[in-house]
């Protein structure tokens, strides 16, 4: 009598995978994923927003945006701290959804390079965010967010920041570390009134920076006090 020929089970790490999308479909209740997560033998590729490379590892979440009506393709709630076992992924879009909160656990993603977490209803960031060393774009517009961790200055590789549309009353310093940006938008933060003078100093190495008229700059201390000590 010939045995039946046992299919090969998935690479444990990708199998990790897959269990961290269903903790998301899971923690979320109310939404509108559809993905088949109860047919064990469902290929992840297949689901709705999700894109793996040539070894079956998760590299892409596109779950941002919305209907014709204005509302959450995804309505996600929640994103949970499994969330940083994706090693690989390189492109999170959670764009237009009703998170509140960040897990520490974003900071695992260290091969992250497009980070979408705008028009949510973030509060703060957690300075984890500046282990994402290769990160080079980062939306946070339209939040509720009144203040951001100096460790963003740790993105050397970043391009975009979209801060706009907060309620921002101050930034760090540190932003003025990111050689690299070519695009800051600063506009629609109605306690904002100045933004520290390093931040300023990026127009000369080609950033853009978009913020309303009555943003101002404000002097540095350390050039203040070293213009007073060659006095």
């Amino acid at each position: 009598m010939m045995k039946k020929k046992l299919s090969a089970l998935p690479p444990v790490n990708v199998i990790t995978d897959r269990l961290v999308l269903e903790d998301l479909f899971k923690c979320n209740p109310e939404n509108t994923l559809g993905w088949p997560v109860d047919k064990l033998d469902s290929d992840i590729s297949t689901w709705r927003g999700v894109g793996v490379d040539n070894n079956g590892r998760v590299v892409k979440l596109n779950l941002g945006g919305c209907n014709h009506d204005g509302n959450s393709l995804f309505n996600l709630t929640v994103l949970p701290v499994s969330i940083g076992k994706l090693e690989h992924l390189i492109y999170l879009d959670l764009c237009t959804n009703q998170l509140a909160e960040i897990p520490v656990e974003i900071g695992n993603l260290t091969k992250l390079m497009f980070l979408d977490l705008g028009e949510n209803k973030l509060t703060n960031i957690p300075f984890e965010i500046g282990n994402l060393i290769e990160l080079r774009t980062l939306y946070l517009h339209t939040n509720k967010l009144m203040s951001l961790p100096a460790e963003i200055g740790s993105l050397a590789r970043l391009t975009q920041l979209g801060l706009s549309s907060n309620q921002l009353k101050t930034l760090p310093s540190e932003i003025g570390n990111l050689d690299q940006l070519v695009y800051l938008n600063l506009m629609n933060n109605i306690d904002l009134v100045t933004i520290p003078q390093e931040v300023c100093d990026l127009e000369n190495k080609g950033t853009s920076i978009f913020k309303d008229k009555r943003v101002t700059c404000a002097k540095s201390l350390f050039k203040n006090v070293k213009k007073y000590l060659h006095n």
